[in-house]
């Protein structure tokens, strides 16, 4: 499998938990550290059959004084986050495992059997 072969695949985050640091220079809960699962799906079987990696990404915390309410955050911008300080390296590494895993579902390159007798 080669990074090409990416585009055949979706793929979905969902940030599960993130870790926060309850105060830091007077700003409530500053996020630090995501938890995430990254679905793969292959387009043409649909959702029956999807793999999963999960993770953990530490964030670099940058300027404090730009800092978002916890309670403005969505899962949209904190997977903004999570790409971005994967890097696309990173990324592309996260989804190779996941479709591997997935294609390996579809194509077992061995099965388990049990003896009829």
């Amino acid at each position: 499998m080669t990074i090409e072969d990416l585009q055949d695949y979706s793929f979905d985050y969902k940030i599960d938990n993130v870790q926060a640091y309850p105060e830091i220079a007077g700003e409530l809960d500053v996020v630090y550290n995501l938890y995430y699962t990254l679905f793969c799906h292959d387009p043409e079987f649909g959702d029956d059959y999807s793999s999963r990696v999960t993770g953990s990404q530490e964030l670099v915390l940058g300027d404090i004084n730009n800092m978002i309410p916890f309670e403005d955050l969505t899962e949209e911008l904190v997977i903004t986050w999570l790409t971005n300080a994967l890097g696309q390296d990173g990324e592309e590494l996260i989804k190779m495992d996941a479709a591997i895993k997935l294609n390996e579902l579809l194509n077992p390159s061995s099965v388990t059997l049990k003896l009829l007798g």
